[in-house]
């Protein structure tokens, strides 16, 4: 029994670490900040990207408002972005923000928490 739990356990330990190469790739350094280099495979609610970024470890997180900025500046450096929508961290005030990497835009997400949006994410260097 006792193996059975542990091969289980195992198995699941080695999806989750194979699932958050998937995302993470071969990054993108830019100064301080590491992009992955894969979005999730399906738009998000804010809850569910923070969640789905927390869980690739070691740091990974939604990028904060000036992070996306840094992002649509270099948006030409950094494989796979779509042209589209994307979450970011919630501001020091606690509201939540989004932006367009088609024009750089970052829009409020006040009271828009539960839209579904793309989600690519970073950590600090």
């Amino acid at each position: 029994m006792k193996k059975i739990l542990i091969t289980i356990i195992l198995q699941i330990l080695s999806s989750s670490i194979i699932n958050a190469q998937a995302i993470i790739g071969n990054t993108t350094k830019l100064n301080s900040l590491e992009i992955a280099q894969y979005d999730f495979s399906q738009k998000m609610t804010l809850q569910q990207a923070q969640s789905a970024c927390n869980s690739l470890g070691n740091g990974w997180r939604l990028p904060t408002l000036s992070e996306s900025k840094i992002i649509y500046q270099n948006k030409n450096k950094i494989s796979n972005l779509k042209d589209d929508i994307y979450w970011c961290a919630k501001d020091e005030y606690g509201d939540p923000w989004r932006f367009s990497t088609v024009n750089g835009i970052k829009m409020t997400s006040l009271g828009n928490e539960n839209g579904k949006y793309f989600v690519r994410a970073v950590k600090s260097r």
